[in-house]
């Protein structure tokens, strides 16, 4: 009687075990994340039917969540030529873990649209292609890296070992540059004029932020924070600004990790990016389905977007004025007659003999500048050939800069005779 039990016993467990028979059965089994049972039915259909789009995307998911993704594309790609909405997020997430971030961010714009066109939150998955899109951003910085030599050091003597070009600046650790003892991971970047100083630090926090000062004759200034998109809530440390002064790399344990910041408009022009793409995707949607004649794009929507597009774009071209000046001096223009005084106002300014002075009319007959730091801004101040009527060909073309000059100044300084 035991035994009858024991082989009823071992039939039922058996009967739970039996991979599934029937398409029902295994799309059953799918809803039910049971990927491990389903797929040797799916493999079964698919082989009967090699085009069937669900077919090849129902395989195609299992072989993914059971770990052959070497197998997955090809029928995901099935599903997802036909429209098959789930098929372009598989393939996403496939694509984005092989780092092919173009096609990772394809599938899911194509995914979003679907998901909007059925009134469905997209937050989730437009978060995802942020991330998609700063990783397309950060494999763009990645090299072969062939290692010919190495050494090893402590964390603490890190920088010691890391040496970079003088033009390039300086990098202390925090305590060495403040001459401090404290208990501080902070870095501190020095620009090669020595006027500037980036670093990570703590403060009244619990985590480290960037922030920056400017040397103001023998002291440095207040120290000032970078903005939000760079002291984000997490640790951000290691700063290095390039040549340009205004484009600065940094380490963050955030998503930006390894991120750069130009001007401030980069997450802006990502975030319009996405809502036009977004757009588009909408848009294409409703060719697809041109017969039916719905729309899924709204104009009035579309408008607003290119509007903002405009404002952003116009910001981003005022912005490279102010690049510019960062990087090279505020262009202050002297200006006026010869023999005004011009020369004389720059050497003085300088504390050297840049400009030849003479009592002689039209001595400058092109433009010289340099820079001074004044309360730790730069000014670039520019000696231009005194303005009158002339017939002397060279000293004409002078005076043709100098008006070019005077167009592109910030601040004019203009010498009455």
């Amino acid at each position: 009687m035991k035994k009858k039990y024991v082989i009823f016993i071992l039939l039922c467990l058996s009967a739970f075990t039996l991979p599934a028979q029937t398409l029902e059965e295994a799309k059953e089994l799918f809803k039910n994340s049971q990927f491990e049972q389903a797929k040797p039915v799916f493999l079964k259909y698919v082989k009967s039917a090699p085009g069937n789009p669900n077919y090849n995307f129902w395989y195609g998911a299992c072989c993914y969540e059971t770990g052959e993704k070497n197998l997955a594309e090809k029928h995901l790609v099935i599903g997802a030529n036909k429209k098959i909405q789930e098929a372009y997020r598989y393939l996403g997430q496939l694509y984005s873990e092989q780092y092919r971030f173009a096609e990772a961010e394809q599938n899911y714009n194509s995914y979003i649209a679907m998901l909007a066109k059925n009134k469905i939150s997209t937050e989730e998955y437009e978060n995802t292609l942020k991330k998609i899109r700063l990783g397309a951003q950060m494999i763009k910085g990645v090299e072969q890296v062939a290692i010919i030599d190495s050494v090893v050091v402590d964390k603490s003597n890190f920088l010691n070992a890391y040496k970079i070009s003088e033009e390039s600046g300086n990098l202390f650790t925090y305590n060495d540059f403040f001459q401090k003892e404290e208990e501080s991971e902070g870095t501190v970047y020095q620009t090669e004029l020595e006027n500037k100083i980036y670093y990570g630090y703590k403060g009244k926090s619990n985590h480290l932020n960037i922030y920056t000062k400017t040397k103001l004759l023998d002291q440095w200034s207040e120290a000032s924070p970078l903005p939000k998109s760079i002291n984000s809530g997490v640790d951000a440390n290691y700063p290095f600004v390039m040549s340009d002064g205004i484009t600065i790399y940094y380490a963050s344990k955030g998503e930006g990790s390894m991120s750069q910041m130009r001007g401030g408009f980069s997450k802006e022009l990502t975030d319009l990016r996405t809502q036009l793409l977004n757009f588009v995707s909408m848009v294409e949607l409703e060719l697809d389905f041109s017969e039916e004649d719905v729309e899924f794009a709204n104009r009035d929507a579309l408008l607003k977007l290119t509007e903002n597009i405009e404002h952003v774009i116009t910001r981003l071209a005022d912005s490279f004025n102010v690049g510019n000046a960062i990087k090279n001096g505020i262009p202050v223009a002297i200006i006026g007659e010869t023999n005004a005084g011009k020369s004389t106002l720059l050497n003085v300014l300088l504390n050297e003999e840049k400009a030849i002075v003479s009592d002689i009319h039209g001595t400058t007959r092109d433009v010289i500048e340099d820079t001074i730091t004044i309360k730790g801004t730069l000014f670039r101040f520019i000696d231009t050939a005194g303005i009158r009527e002339t017939h002397d060909k060279i000293e004409s073309i002078g005076i043709e800069r100098t008006f070019r000059k005077l167009d592109q100044a910030e601040i004019v300084l203009c010498m009455p005779d």
